[in-house]
This record gives C-alpha cells, structure tokens and sequence, in this order.
C-alpha cells in the first residue's frame, strides 16, 4: 500500500507526457525481462532432462554390475563348497576336507569352468556307461546349484540342447527318439525331481490325490485280482476255492463283475478330476520342462518332417507324462505330493496307466481296462491342444 501510494505521489509530481514516457519505458523491461527468465526455465529443463538420462543409465549400470557382482559371489560360494565337502558318485557330499588349500584352487577352478562350459558335462554324459548317467546327472545339478538362479538354468538348458542334438544323430527311427534309458533320459528323469517341477505337481495334484488316499475305495480291476481280495475279506459270502483264477474266469462271477464295474466309475472320475487339473495349469507347468518338450518337438519334425502330429506329440507325451507326471501319480508318497496319509502307491497305479494310453494317444488293451477307452476318446483332442499350447 505505501509503495502505490509513493508511487502516486511520484508520478502525480510530473507532466502526464513524462509519466507515459516512463511508463513505455519500463514496459520495454519488463517484457526482456520475462523473454530472458524463459529462455534460463529452457536451459534448466533440458539441463534437468540431460542430468536425469545420465543418472537413469547410471542407474542402470550399478544395477548391471551389482547382478554380476551377486552372480560371482554366488558362484564363488557354490564351488567353494562343493570342493570343500567333496560328491561322491551317488550324490552324498562328504563333511570332512580332504584337498589342501592348492589342490582345492585348482578343483574350483575346474568346477568353475565345468559350469560356464556346459558341453563339457553333455561330452562326459555320452562317455559314462548308461548305469553311472544316474550318478552323473546327481552331481552335475548338484554342480548348478541354485535352481532359481536364471543364470544357472540357462547354461544347465543349454547343456540339454547339446545332448538333444547328440541323441538325434544317434536316432535312425522316431519311435525310438528319448524313449530308451540314454544319458539324457537320465539326465531329465532327474531334472524332474527339482524343486520347481516338483512344486508343481504337489500343487496341481496334491488335494486330489490326497482326497483319494482318504477313499477306501480300491481301484484295481483285474479281475483276478479283485476276486482275491475279495475272498480274504472277513464278509465274503463267496467259496474261497478255486484259488487263482484268470480274469476271464473271475470276471464271470456277477459279485466281481458288479465290483469291477463300480470301480471303472470312480476311476474314471478320478482320472477325468486330475486329467483336467493338468490341462487347467499348462500355463504354471515349469519352463525348463516346456522349453525341453519343444525342443523335441522342433527337432522331431526338422529331421522326421513326414512325422503326423499325432506322432510328435506322443514324443512329448513321453517327456511330459511318462517322465515327470506319471511317475509322480503313480508313487505321490514318494514324490511327498500326498503327505500325511497312510496309503500304499499301488492305489494309483491305474490311474498313471490311463494317463499314459492317453499320452500316447493309444487304447487300454486289457479286456478289464476297456470300458475306459470310450473316455479316452473324449479326452484325445483336449490333450493334442494341451500339447500346443506346452510347447
């Protein structure tokens, strides 16, 4: 208020030429004033944007060196102590050294590049008669370590991709391609029995196949077999002899005949309730198991392009159920996917059968197994997509 005020009073001293005068004057400025305070905010800005690029990539940088500087470490660490408690041939490690500090130097040394060079271990794979592969395959997972390092599992997938091209070039029919006990279906078999694949299917088949152990219904259908049981049961109204009977014979008898049938339903549901679990989660099956499956299926059709899908699939049903999610349904307590419930494996030996007819995209030859075919044809063209989308 004072400063309009001694402004009022200045000007109201002058001739009203001179206030104008003035007045145009520090217009003038006013307006380079302002045109100069903005051309300093534009030199700021892009100062500002070319200070926060250079920190952005610095950034990144601190962020690159620290992975390398963890991945180094770790590996320091993982050889360390693989040299420093020593693998004996089926997988134990020794708790007592044995190196001396130089000999020890020169094992990390090796284990190290072991490690970074993969096809050293895919070279000693197909060296090794097939009985030690089991061995082989324990320490070299024992010799990647941390399976949730992206790192480790990149090389351990290259190394299969060296042994895939191996074993194809020693492959003259399709039918025989990863089927036979080879290094690398050795390899795999334990591959399967890692954390993250094992996960999975304690996930996907854990609550149903518990909730089945819980069942006291039995799933067996030869009917031989049912007809065993049945006799040494304490109700049995049925003559405990004849002994031995074949399935045809025993599955003459209407009680055994009724039995097998209630049965083939509820193994039927079973199979159908965990079948459509497996196809409900293709997506969260594992990636080093997926990337393998296509991998088959890439070179399978480069070397046998006349091949059907029907064939190829049957390749990677092979990888995918008879190697990793059947063996797991048809032992669930030694695979630890049932837990806490005291029931023996045979129960669900039926159900891996049906699964790997399904896989193989064949039909139950069993005259007791049968009745399941029709499902079987049901089930097929879910699995070829199942199949599609795996790989």
């Amino acid at each position: 208020f004072s400063i309009h005020m001694s402004s009022q009073i200045l000007l109201g001293c002058r001739p009203l030429s001179e206030i104008q005068t003035i007045v145009k004057s520090d217009s003038i400025t006013i307006a380079a004033d302002i045109k100069n305070t903005i051309q300093e905010f534009e030199m700021l800005r892009q100062n500002i944007m070319v200070e926060t690029q250079q920190n952005m990539d610095l950034d990144n940088e601190i962020k690159r060196l620290d992975q390398m500087i963890s991945h180094h470490v770790h590996q320091n660490i993982s050889v360390r102590g693989i040299v420093s408690h020593p693998i004996h041939l089926n997988g134990t490690t020794s708790e007592e050294p044995v190196l001396n500090i130089n000999t020890k130097r020169l094992y990390e040394k090796m284990l190290s590049i072991l490690q970074q060079e993969p096809h050293f271990f895919s070279s000693l794979a197909n060296l090794l008669p097939v009985p030690d592969s089991q061995r082989l395959a324990n320490i070299i997972f024992k010799v990647y370590g941390d399976e949730y390092d992206p790192r480790l599992e990149r090389l351990i997938l290259i190394m299969f991709e060296i042994m895939l091209h191996q074993e194809l070039q020693s492959c003259n029919q399709m039918s025989t391609f990863m089927r036979a006990n080879t290094p690398i279906t050795k390899l795999y078999g334990v591959y399967c029995k890692r954390q993250q694949p094992l996960a999975f299917l304690r996930q996907v088949l854990g609550e149903e196949l518990t909730l089945l152990s819980a069942n006291s219904v039995d799933l067996e259908l030869n009917p031989s077999k049912v007809y065993t049981e049945y006799i040494k049961a304490p109700q049995s109204d049925l003559d405990p002899v004849p002994a031995n009977l074949s399935p045809e014979e025993a599955a003459l008898n209407p009680v055994i005949s009724k039995i097998i049938e209630q049965r083939t339903v509820v193994l039927e549901a079973a199979v159908e309730r965990i079948y459509q679990k497996i196809l409900d989660n293709v997506e969260n099956i594992p990636y080093g198991i997926r990337w393998i499956c296509s991998r088959v299926r890439e070179l399978t059709l480069q070397k046998w392009p006349e091949s059907t899908p029907i064939e190829i699939n049957s390749l990677v049903g092979g990888l995918c159920f008879l190697r990793y999610i059947s063996p797991a349904v048809a032992t669930p307590t030694q695979f630890k996917v049932v837990t806490g419930v005291d029931v023996s494996d045979r129960k669900f030996t039926p159900i891996a059968k049906i699964l790997q007819c399904l896989s193989n995209g064949t039909q139950c030859r069993e005259d007791f197994m049968k009745p399941l075919n029709a499902f079987l044809e049901r089930a097929t063209p879910k699995l070829q997509n199942f199949f599609d989308q795996l790989c």
